[in-house]
């Protein structure tokens, strides 16, 4: 359903199972990147992430992106059923750039479009 809704407007989108095939994934755009001398928005512009997910979870992921001196300059969202104060705090102090809960997600595309613009969120 996210995919659908992402495709309708107008994203181009890969999809990963879980959080540590998505880090994998990362890795080897990066690698790629480096290597043809092209900045990683050439590659993947937005990372959108459910908060449980098995092998790496989304506040891992966004944390691993976000140290990493390449990778931090893409914005993560984190799109989780419940986005309760407790996570939101935890969401937060990994640097993930939104949070959206799945009831939210009609604005899912906006809010990703607008961070790939540079522009705040919401």
């Amino acid at each position: 359903m996210i995919r659908d809704l992402l495709r309708q407007a107008g994203f181009q989108v890969e999809k990963t199972n879980n959080g540590r095939e998505c880090w994998d994934r990362l890795v080897e755009l990066k690698q790629r990147a480096q290597e043809e001398e092209r900045p990683i928005t050439d590659y993947v512009q937005v990372i959108i992430s459910d908060i449980e997910m098995p092998m790496m979870d989304g506040h891992s992921l966004t944390k691993r992106v976000k140290e990493d001196p390449v990778l931090r300059e893409l914005p993560v969202i984190l799109f989780s059923s419940l986005i309760t104060e407790k996570l939101r705090h935890k969401g937060e102090s990994v640097g993930a750039d939104d949070q959206i809960s799945k009831p939210e997600i009609t604005q899912l595309a906006i809010r990703a479009a607008n961070l790939i613009q540079g522009r705040d969120p919401i």
